[in-house]
């Protein structure tokens, strides 16, 4: 069997957006920084995991952290009777050389849930640029989009449809406030899923591949000589941990749009 790639949905979008991006943090090694932000989403998670596996918490019911959780577990049904509080593991496919991890919060057949703490008040909050602060829609998640393929690939393998929903709480609210909840839902297909995959998860993962070869081949010395995307970060190294070293220059190899890679419209 030949050797599998190992990646993840994270990668694989970082690389597609913005291929010198993922060549700054998965070949040069600059560190990507555990803001705030992060932290509160790690702990937010990990206490969804004791809350659904009936463990004892470890923040109290009137806590930041606490609060929002309490409002989360009103998404977790179990309606099933199969529910599962998480899912870890790495899923081979041979077919394309390789293999991804799934790493879903909460499964109750044909459904899978991720938790997502945001800092937009409310579901149509609005950022100074007039982009929605939210996800609005699943349609071009990559990870949602992943993950429904991996799930009916694999673990819940003859599924034709499972439905993803991404279950999003505020952290903007104050001390005796409720924290506001609400659900982005979409249902994936098989057939429209393995297209999707093809289409773009198997190029993106061979640019990976092409990168990962290039570097241990010395015919890559260094990430700022890989194209950058001046719209994945407005061009101003937006929510980039790479944007110091990367200044925004175009790459002196080739332009981005001279990848190929298809387009989401």
């Amino acid at each position: 069997m030949p050797e599998l790639l190992r990646v993840s949905c994270k990668q694989l979008e970082m690389a597609y957006n913005c291929p010198r991006k993922w060549a700054y943090h998965y070949l040069e090694g600059v560190p990507q920084v555990e803001g705030e932000a992060l932290a509160v989403g790690n702990a937010v998670h990990a206490e969804m995991k004791r809350l659904i596996e009936g463990a004892p918490p470890q923040h109290g019911p009137e806590s930041f952290v606490g609060k929002m959780c309490r409002e989360l577990f009103q998404y977790v049904k179990n309606e099933s009777g199969r529910h599962q509080s998480e899912i870890v593991k790495q899923v081979h496919l041979p077919e394309y050389k390789l293999k991804v991890d799934l790493r879903c919060d909460y499964l109750d057949r044909p459904c899978f849930h991720d938790w997502k703490t945001t800092g937009a008040e409310r579901p149509t909050s609005k950022l100074p640029n007039g982009n929605f602060w939210a996800l609005q829609s699943l349609d071009s998640c990559w990870q949602a989009r992943i993950y429904a393929y991996l799930l009916m690939r694999d673990h819940w393998r003859g599924l034709q449809e499972v439905t993803a929903k991404w279950c999003f709480v505020s952290k903007k609210f104050k001390d005796g406030q409720t924290p506001r909840t609400w659900q982005v839902v979409r249902t994936f297909d098989w057939a429209e899923t393995l297209a999707w995959f093809e289409t773009y998860v198997v190029p993106t993962a061979e640019l990976i591949r092409e990168m990962r070869q290039a570097w241990t081949e010395k015919q890559l010395a260094r990430a700022r000589d890989v194209p950058h995307n001046p719209p994945a970060c407005e061009s101003r190294g937006l929510f980039c941990d790479a944007a110091a070293h990367c200044r925004f220059t175009s790459s002196p190899v080739m332009t981005y749009n001279e990848l190929h890679l298809p387009v989401i419209g």
